[in-house]
């Protein structure tokens, strides 16, 4: 069902027949076309016509039998050209946000490696062994308590009851979990490709987490820092790890890791300039999910008839 506007000025393409082609008649407008293509009115015709195969598949004879409210030209230009200017801002707001995730990158690479210091700091950063300010939590669940089960997604930690969209809640006390409080980080000891991505427990909850995901803090260190330094610099964990097809990197590991740190000052001035960078583009991606609902909102109301536009 994805739907695309072929706009190349050469003559002659090859196409492939698994691939449709629409072309506007006298009736229509190529703009409104494809919006009404890619409606939800159309999509949902599509899904629950077509032909199940190996493949699903759904062809111009299907199509044909699709009835479509088709409003005037004029009033099809108006409808385009509305969405069209929904489209131009969504892109100018994903080239923003793209803008703003390069430029955390940036900082992250000067402010993180030390090539970059903020004014006011000139100390050396001193190497230090992870062990030396790392603090293990080993608590496991018990009868007397009821915790959300977390677990790691693409984005960080998450409540299960989110990340499935169901309302498990569950009292678990066997040893396969370990309790992970608020502001206590985690990360999963087995990778396939050695690459171990370390999570905040932000969520407000004292949660359950897997038992291969080892709970601890740091000592005299700016948590939000450390999150950011050993995730920026993960792929140097993997001297430490020991497997073969899946590697294992357990806390007594993480431990003799060594890295150069700076003072807890510094860490701390540069995890609020990282946190700025975070809350801008939190912001910015909040203004283009608005844009996508208002769109799908009018395509709803306007590809339908629903609504009119005013002359």
């Amino acid at each position: 069902g994805k739907m695309s506007i072929f706009n190349l000025e050469e003559n002659r393409y090859l196409q492939n027949y698994r691939v449709g082609k629409f072309e506007p008649n006298e009736k229509s407008i190529k703009n409104y076309i494809y919006y009404l293509l890619s409606s939800t009115y159309v999509q949902k015709r599509i899904e629950d016509n077509v032909n199940e195969a190996a493949q699903p598949n759904f062809g111009k004879q299907d199509f044909d039998k699709i009835k479509i409210p088709l409003p005037p030209l004029p009033e099809q230009k108006k409808i385009a050209d509305c969405l069209s200017t929904w489209d131009c801002a969504i892109e100018k707001q994903s080239q923003l946000i793209n803008a703003l995730t390069q430029r955390k990158k940036a900082l992250m690479q000067q402010l993180l490696t030390g090539k970059k210091r903020l004014p006011g700091f000139s100390d050396e950063w001193k190497e230090v062994k992870l062990g030396e300010i790392i603090i293990d939590y080993k608590e496991k669940p018990n009868d007397n308590n009821n915790y959300e089960i977390l677990t790691s997604s693409k984005n960080g930690l998450m409540k299960q009851t989110d990340y499935y969209g169901d309302n498990r809640i569950t009292n678990r006390t066997d040893a396969d979990y370990n309790v992970i409080p608020n502001g206590f980080i985690t990360y999963r000891s087995r990778s396939d490709d050695g690459l171990f991505t370390f999570n905040l427990n932000d969520l407000g909850v004292i949660g359950l987490i897997s038992g291969y995901y080892p709970v601890f803090s740091f000592a005299k260190s700016n948590t939000q820092f450390l999150l950011s330094f050993l995730n920026y610099f993960k792929s140097k964990l993997i001297k430490y790890a020991i497997g073969t097809s899946q590697l294992v990197l357990s806390i007594n590991a993480l431990k003799e890791a060594k890295f150069k740190l700076p003072s807890l000052e510094e860490q701390t001035a540069i995890a609020e300039i990282l946190a700025t960078a975070d809350r801008e583009l939190t912001l910015q991606k909040e203004k283009l999910a608005q844009l996508q609902t208002q769109k799908k909102g009018l395509m709803q109301v306007l590809l339908t008839g629903k609504k009119r536009l005013i002359n």
